[in-house]
This record gives C-alpha cells, structure tokens and sequence, in this order.
C-alpha cells in the first residue's frame, strides 16, 4: 500500500436522495476531490491547466456497506496501491465517525497528455510521492468483467450539456452514473438500495453529442442486477456497467 491521505466530507442537502441517503455519485464526487487534493497537497496538480497529463479513471468498482446520512460525516482515505508503466491501481475506503467502512471503490487508471490524449509515462516522481517502487510496486489488479446482453428491457437518451463537462473539459465519469441510474426503474430505486455498482469507461463524448442508455433487468429472489451500456450517435459503446441492488 502506498502512502495514503484522508478527509472529511459533510453529506449536505444537495448531495442526498429521497431517503435523505447520500447518492452514490456523491460519494464519487468525495472520492475525486480526495484524489485531487493529495495530488495538490505533494504539488502534482493535475487539475492545474500548465499540467500537460491527467489522470483518466477507466474500470471502477464501488462496493457500498452502508448509505451516509444526511449532515452526516464521513471521512475518505486514498492511496496508490500500484503503478505500471502508464497505469495505476488506486484504493479509495469511506469510514463513519465510528471508524466504520460505509464505502469501498477499487479504481483503475491511466495518465494521459491532455493535447494528445494518448497514454503517458508515469514518472519516477510519482513513485515517490505515493511511496513506491518500480520493483516492489505490485501488480494491477485483472480488468472488470461485464455480462454482454443483445436485447434491452430500457432505452433512454440524453444530450451533452456544457454543464456536464469537468475541468479537464469532458465529459465527467460520474454523469455517466447519473445517466446509468436514471434509466433505472423507480420501483428497484425506492424497494432496493444499490450496493455494488462496476464501471468501465471505453470511449470519450464531447460536448453537443448524445448518448443513449440501454438497460436489461435480471430479477433474482431478493436482489436485482441491472446490465448497463451506454452507446455514441453511431451505436459504438462507450460505458458499460452493472449495478447490483439488494
């Protein structure tokens, strides 16, 4: 494990459901500013436009325990578990003010140059600031796999708005969850509570474009597994994902 950094988040009024429930993408918007800020903290700025490179999250996996409640807290800790080559293996865990696990995302990543947007070489700086070595730094954890369907139960589209851009000027990972979930039915959404959810981003959207999501629902006797893809004007996929309700 390499060196790792913490903060608190507050679950306020905008970053919670129905339920009063933090939203799962809310608690990937604490994870990403827990990343940036350790970036920050050993001068590493990413976010920073003189920053030739940034980091690209492509095969994320969240595990939820439990749901932070509203104007609770709830303290985030990130570390770099690996690094190979262009690629790292980066841990991000959410505990209670108890000392509890509510949250667990194990994410893959790769360092890009912004203007070409082709894979960079992680540098030996890196290393050090995460604690690492090129010798003892272990290696990535498999890829995620994800059940294919050919006939969808769901379809909806959604066009790119400006605000759906982040700071490194695409579109951010987490609409891509917004998008995912709303296509869910609101039955499972109010009778079942999202506890695992696997990701992996294949293709870049810009702005001004639209996306369509296609969703296949797969009822078991006390959980629901709900396949996601989400497809370019052209019908190439983008994103694909599954979410595991119980």
């Amino acid at each position: 494990m390499g060196k790792a950094y913490e903060k608190v988040y507050e679950v306020t009024y905008g970053e919670t459901d129905g339920r009063k429930d933090c939203r799962i993408t809310s608690m990937m918007n604490f994870f990403s500013d827990c990343c940036l800020s350790q970036e920050e903290k050993n001068s590493m700025n990413y976010a920073d436009n003189s920053s030739e490179t940034t980091w690209v999250f492509f095969d994320y996996e969240i595990i939820v325990n439990r749901y932070p409640r509203y104007r609770e807290k709830v303290k985030v800790k990130t570390y770099v578990e690996s690094i190979r080559k262009f690629y790292s293996n980066r841990v991000f865990e959410a505990y209670d003010m108890d000392g509890a696990l509510v949250a667990r995302a194990d994410v893959l990543a790769f360092l890009i140059n912004k203007k070409t947007r082709r894979p960079a070489r992680i540098s030996d700086e890196e290393y050090e600031i995460h604690g690492l070595s090129k010798e003892s730094s272990k290696l990535l954890r498999k890829k995620l796999k994800f059940e294919k369907f050919d006939k969808e139960d769901l379809e909806m589209k959604f066009h790119i708005r400006y605000l759906d851009i982040d700071l490194n000027m695409h579109v951010s990972n987490i609409k891509y969850v917004e998008w995912i979930l709303e296509t869910v039915p609101v039955d499972i959404v109010l009778n079942y509570k999202m506890k695992k959810i696997k990701i992996k981003f294949e293709k870049e959207i810009t702005y001004g474009h639209n996306v369509i999501i296609k969703s296949k629902i797969i009822k078991g006797e006390d959980e629901v597994k709900v396949l996601h893809k989400v497809e370019n004007e052209e019908g190439e996929s983008i994103t694909l994902a599954e979410t595991y309700w119980y």
